[in-house]
């Protein structure tokens, strides 16, 4: 699978300029708005809310649960459902975001969610 940088790259830079508008915890909020790091990137990918629905269709058991905009948001950035799991995790902060976008932009392995922490300071 094709790692997708320039998204990547562009919806953490967007939540590092708009952080009052980065909420980890909805894929979307209120009136439909983009929340969390899958939601921006479905949303800056030119995709809506509506959009995501489609994928519901494709949810089996190997994605863990993961919702429909999760699912488009992994496709869309190129992640396994594995890594989608651990990025869109509601209790990564920017700065964790920052170093998994890291690690991935370098072709690096996502690693183990407490040396992100402790990498970041948490």
């Amino acid at each position: 699978m094709e790692r997708n940088i320039e998204l990547l790259e562009g919806t953490m830079q967007f939540i590092k300029d708009n952080p009052e508008k980065h909420n980890q915890s909805l894929y979307f909020g209120e009136c439909g708005t983009p929340s969390c790091y899958a939601g921006w990137a479905v949303h800056l990918a030119g995709l809506t809310q509506a959009d995501t629905w489609k994928h519901r269709v494709e949810m089996t058991s190997s994605n863990n649960g993961m919702s429909g905009a999760g699912v488009c948001a992994a496709k869309l950035l190129g992640l396994t459902m594995d890594e989608a799991w651990e990025m869109f995790r509601v209790e990564n902060t920017r700065p964790i975001l920052e170093l998994m976008v890291k690690d991935l932009v370098n072709g690096d392995k996502l690693r183990d969610h407490d040396e992100y922490r402790r990498e970041a300071g948490e």
